[in-house]
């Protein structure tokens, strides 16, 4: 409970999170959350004693709306991305993803948080009658412990922890977040 306090008065603390935050609600998707290294890197910078930018990275935003098709998807993408130029957008309606996709999916937006590869960025934040929601499956106990371990449906898969390693090879965190604990199994 302590973790969820905390990471909601840390977002409050900061405008442009926050701003974010109405502008994706402005939106009006189905089950929505910002989630994955934009939550973790407010926080990691915050601890850290970094700067933080919104602007430093892509900005997952995930949402589940089993009417909507691909065209339909593609079309809210284009839209979005033209109206805030300033953001970098990966937007995903994570009811046309697969298992087999290698992006998050799930039947509901918990399961679909639950999807991502590590603990620390298996979260999601979105508002609700203008409040601040959290979704975390996980836990925030590894987000604020800076570590970094894989989820249990990578730790039990042999192909899916392969995916995870690369990843934090990919992602390059020993050396963007030394302060940070790479767990691998």
């Amino acid at each position: 409970m302590k973790y969820k306090q905390d990471l909601t008065k840390l977002i409050k603390e900061t405008p442009e999170f926050m701003e974010l935050l109405r502008i994706i609600n402005n939106f009006h998707l189905q089950n929505w959350s910002v989630c994955a290294g934009i939550v973790r890197n407010l926080v990691w910078c915050k601890k850290a004693g970094r700067k933080y930018s919104i602007l430093q990275n892509n900005i997952d935003i995930l949402y589940n709306d089993h009417s909507e098709s691909y065209e339909q998807l593609l079309t809210k993408q284009a839209i979005i991305a033209q109206k805030h130029l300033k953001y970098l957008w990966n937007i995903q309606n994570t009811a046309l993803s697969t298992s087999t996709s290698r992006q998050p999916y799930g039947k509901d937006l918990f399961d679909t948080i639950s999807s991502i590869p590590e603990t620390c960025s298996a979260v999601g934040v979105y508002l609700e009658n203008g409040e601040i929601q959290i979704i975390a499956p996980y836990g925030l106990e590894d987000l604020f412990s800076f570590e970094a371990h894989p989820t249990p449906s990578f730790v039990s898969d042999p192909k899916k922890i392969q995916i995870y390693r690369k990843r934090m090879l990919r992602k390059n965190w020993p050396t963007k977040w030394p302060e940070a604990i790479i767990f691998d199994d």
